[in-house]
């Protein structure tokens, strides 16, 4: 169960700098669906994608607390979704922010990129 709250806090502390109402169309804003500012701070500077990590470790906290079948089919195919969109999803941050070139270099898809950046981003969560 731990594990299925931590990934759950994970994917929110992702989400945090989300416009939830404008990227799902209930609210209409003057501003582009593309956000124009490019976040690097908080749990982006550990991993590239937060949201995709945190439901993985979620949906593995799921299998482990009821180990179905089902539950193993939900964690290899959307975690396998996860993996394929987030490269998609990376060409296209390319060709919209210049910066995000030296930002894959130096952050992690999934999880982070040295050992230095893994124990401060445990010691940030334990701080939540």
């Amino acid at each position: 169960m731990l594990v299925l709250l931590i990934g759950g806090g994970i994917a929110l502390l992702g989400l945090s700098h989300w416009d939830l109402l404008n990227f799902a169309g209930l609210i209409e804003d003057s501003k582009s669906a593309i956000s124009t500012s490019f976040v690097t701070s908080g749990v982006y500077s550990f991993t590239r994608h937060p949201v995709y990590l945190g439901s993985m470790i979620a949906l593995f906290g799921l299998y482990i607390f009821a180990p179905y079948d089902r539950n193993l089919g939900y964690l290899i195919g959307i975690s396998s979704y996860f993996i394929v969109g987030s490269i998609f999803e990376e060409w296209k941050l390319k060709s919209v922010f210049s910066e995000y070139t030296s930002y894959k270099l130096n952050v992690g898809r999934f999880f982070p990129s040295n050992i230095r950046q893994l124990k401060y981003f445990i010691k940030q969560f334990k701080n939540l």
